[in-house]
C-alpha cells in the first residue's frame, strides 16, 4: 500500500480504511441491504421466496455473490406500469420520496427514479471526497456550466454547498455553444472567479479550443482556479495530460450511473495513469465477466456492477450498469485501499475481434496519442461476433504513412496482428449523431 495522504482527505477515517475493515463493513451492510430489500419490495420478496432463499442465509460476501443473482435495467423497465413506475423495487412509502427524476436513457428507455434527500447527501459526500484534495476551501466559488438536466448536477451542487461550504455559481445553458459566446462567457466566469469549473467533456474541449484560439490563458483569466471537473464521457490519458497542461490544474473525472448514485473519481495521483477509485465503504462494487457473470481478477475487463448502501428507496442488488471497466486492484500510491478502476465505455459498444473485446476508448487512446483528439470516427461491428477483422472509419485527413502508424499502434495495444486491423476514411458529415452532442461510435454493418 502507498503512503497515506490523510491530510489531503475530506473523510480520512473512511477513505483510508484498511482492506479488511472495508470488507467487514461491506458484509455487515450487505446483510442489512438484503433484509431491507426482502421486507420492503415485492420484487425481491417474490424472487427470494421462489428461489427458497431466506435473507438470513446471506452472511458473507461469498454468500451474497453465490445466492443473489445480478439484475439488469430491463428488470425494472419490463415490470413497471402507470400504477407502479418502479417495477416492484420501491422500498419506501411514496410520501417519503422528496422528488422524482429520470435516468439519461443512454442505454435504453429512461428509468423513473424516486429520490430522497438523504440519498443525495450521501452520494454528494462521495463527490466531495474527490474534490477536496485539489485544495478547495470554504467560501471558494464552484462554477456549474450546464448539465442542469442531469441528477448528477443536483448531487455535485449539494457537494459544493452542503459538504464543502462553497458558493456555487450556475451558468445557464451550455457554455461556448457558438464562438460569439466566448467573450460573454469569459467575462461571466472572471466575475465569478471560480476555484472549480464543472462541465461536460464536450463543452470542456470546446472551451479549451476557443480559449487557445484567442490566446486566453486560464491562469490569468481565472487566478483562483484549483480544479476542472467533468463527467459523462471517457477521457483518454493523452487528452487528460493536454487538458491539465492547458488549464494548469488537475482534471477530476466522475464516472458511474446516476441510477445508483455511486461514482468513480479520478482525483489522486493515479489519475495520470487513468485510474480512479470507487469508495467501497458506501457500496459493494464488482466487475464481472460478461459471459460467466463471475467477478474478474485484477487486470481483467468486465462489467461494473453495483450494490449501493445509501440507496434506500430502490435497493437494487448487484445492478449491472452496462459500463465496461478494468479491475485495477486495491493498492494505490495515494494510500487508499478502495478498488481502483477505469471505465472503458458501454458494454453495448464492444466489438469482439477474435478473442479481444474492443471499446471506443481503445481507439481513442491511440487517436489522441497521434494528435487527432477531435476527429470523429466509427468502429464497424459485423453481425457475427466475434469478427476476424477490426475496421475503423476515421474522419481525419491523414497520409498513408500516418495511417500505417496508427494501425500498427492500435494492433499492438490490443494484442492483434497488423493484418487484423483495417482503417478507411469517412467524411465527418457521414457519421450520424446520437442526440445533439455525441457521435455514434459504433456502426453496425447492416446499417
Amino acid at each position: 500500500m502507498g503512503e497515506s495522504h490523510a491530510t489531503d482527505a475530506f473523510n480520512p477515517e473512511r477513505e483510508f480504511m484498511e482492506r479488511e475493515e472495508i470488507e467487514d463493513r461491506q458484509e455487515r451492510m450487505l446483510r442489512e441491504k438484503v433484509e431491507h430489500a426482502y421486507k420492503n419490495t415485492s420484487h425481491y420478496r417474490e424472487a427470494f421466496d421462489e428461489a427458497d432463499i431466506d435473507p438470513s442465509d446471506i452472511k458473507t460476501i461469498d454468500d451474497y455473490q453465490r445466492l443473489v443473482p445480478t439484475m439488469l435495467k430491463e428488470d425494472v423497465r419490463e415490470n413497471r406500469s402507470v400504477e407502479d413506475p418502479f417495477g416492484g423495487f420501491l422500498a419506501v412509502d411514496r410520501d417519503e420520496i422528496d422528488y422524482y427524476h429520470t435516468s439519461t436513457g443512454t442505454t435504453g428507455t429512461p428509468t423513473f427514479m424516486p429520490v430522497q434527500e438523504t440519498e443525495v447527501s450521501a452520494a454528494s459526500e462521495l463527490i466531495a471526497r474527490t474534490l477536496y484534495p485539489s485544495g478547495i476551501a470554504e467560501g471558494d466559488v464552484a462554477l456549474n456550466a450546464g448539465m442542469f438536466y442531469h441528477l448528477y448536477s443536483r448531487m455535485i451542487e449539494d457537494a459544493y454547498h452542503n459538504h464543502l461550504d462553497m458558493i456555487h455559481f450556475n451558468r445557464g445553458g451550455l457554455p461556448f455553444e457558438v464562438e460569439s459566446d466566448l467573450e460573454e462567457d469569459v467575462e461571466l466566469w472572471e466575475m465569478g472567479n471560480p476555484a472549480v469549473i464543472n462541465m461536460t467533456h464536450s463543452s470542456l474541449q470546446k472551451a479549451t479550443t476557443l480559449l487557445q484560439e484567442h490566446d486566453i490563458d486560464p491562469s490569468d483569466a481565472f487566478p483562483e482556479l484549483k480544479a476542472v471537473v467533468t463527467a459523462g464521457a471517457v477521457v483518454t490519458g493523452t487528452a487528460r495530460q493536454e487538458l491539465e497542461e492547458f488549464w494548469g490544474v488537475p482534471l477530476i473525472e466522475h464516472g458511474g450511473p446516476t441510477d445508483q448514485m455511486s461514482f468513480m473519481g479520478t482525483f489522486c495521483e493515479a489519475r495520470t495513469e487513468g485510474w480512479g477509485h470507487f469508495f467501497e465503504d458506501q457500496g459493494f462494487h464488482e466487475i464481472i465477466d460478461l459471459d460467466t457473470l463471475e467477478p474478474v481478477a485484477e487486470g481483467e475487463r468486465g462489467e461494473h456492477t453495483y450494490t449501493t448502501f445509501h440507496l434506500d428507496s430502490t435497493p437494487y442488488l448487484r445492478w449491472r450498469s452496462e459500463d465496461a471497466g478494468v479491475h485495477g486492484g486495491y493498492d494505490c500510491s495515494c494510500g487508499r485501499c478502495h478498488m481502483r478502476t477505469q471505465i472503458l465505455g458501454r458494454t453495448v459498444q464492444a466489438v469482439n475481434v477474435q478473442e479481444t473485446s474492443v471499446f471506443p476508448r481503445d481507439f481513442e487512446e491511440v487517436r489522441d496519442r497521434h494528435g487527432y483528439p477531435e476527429s470523429p470516427y466509427q468502429i464497424v461491428r459485423r453481425p457475427e461476433q466475434p469478427q476476424d477483422l477490426l475496421t475503423v472509419l476515421f474522419s481525419a485527413d491523414i497520409s498513408d504513412q500516418e495511417r500505417t502508424s496508427i494501425v500498427s499502434d492500435l494492433a499492438e495495444s490490443l494484442g492483434l496482428e497488423e493484418s487484423d486491423v483495417d482503417m478507411d476514411h469517412i467524411d465527418e458529415d457521414d457519421i450520424p449523431m446520437k442526440g445533439q452532442w455525441k457521435y455514434r461510435l459504433i456502426r453496425d454493418e447492416d446499417e
